[in-house]
């Protein structure tokens, strides 16, 4: 949630179209026999609730903290079931890449409608890529590499009550400052959230 909060500030900064970024996570499948990962499709209506309620200078701190909750539920429920064989996206790529081959050895055969859908394709294009790690700190960082249209993104949880984030740069050409803009928009996220969760100071009785 800190990551689509974040974005949603970038895109408004640059002045884009501030629609929800489509965010693939990797789940684990260790469960299953030669079980890797899967994805996980992280923006949902909820998560895009929760963004508009805290860029909505309207909503109150506890329409936000309602709004956080609910996302953050939704994103839980759907973890467990991509976790548990709940999902097809890596099924579908394989097939995706099984039509590569098709097409290329035996273009005279048909291929099925779904794998060449415009919306389909488009669902399947992602602008943020993440994961997360429980590692101590004394290792050194993972870098995830750019994917095509947007910027990789490896999340990890090192300490109790530490979040540290390692970013890479997009391939578009705004570099190293869009970069260190969303960096800051992360640290800026992060404490917006962490306020909904503090207790509110009481005036003091005259």
């Amino acid at each position: 949630m800190i990551i689509q909060l974040a974005y949603s500030r970038l895109v408004a900064i640059e002045g884009s179209e501030n629609v929800p970024a489509a965010t693939y996570e990797a789940a684990t499948m260790r469960s299953f026999i030669n079980g890797r990962y899967e994805c996980i499709r992280s923006t949902t209506s909820d998560s895009a609730t929760f963004v508009d309620a805290m860029n909505n200078t309207e909503k109150t701190n506890a329409d936000r903290k309602d709004a956080l909750k609910t996302a953050v539920n939704t994103h839980v429920h759907n973890t467990k079931q991509v976790s548990s064989g709940h999902s097809v996206d890596r099924h579908l790529f394989g097939r995706d890449v099984e039509l590569y081959l098709q097409k290329s050895l035996y273009p005279s055969e048909q291929v099925p409608e779904l794998l060449i859908d415009e919306l389909f394709n488009k669902s399947s294009t992602w602008t943020i890529k993440l994961t997360f790690h429980q590692i101590n700190l004394t290792n050194i960082y993972k870098r995830l590499r750019d994917i095509w249209l947007g910027r990789g993104r490896s999340a990890r949880f090192t300490v109790t009550n530490t979040i540290m984030y390692g970013t890479t740069k997009d391939k578009n050409g705004k570099g190293k400052k869009r970069n260190d803009t969303f960096v800051a928009l992360l640290d800026e996220a992060a404490k917006d959230m962490l306020i909904l969760f503090k207790p509110a100071q009481r005036q003091a009785k005259l």
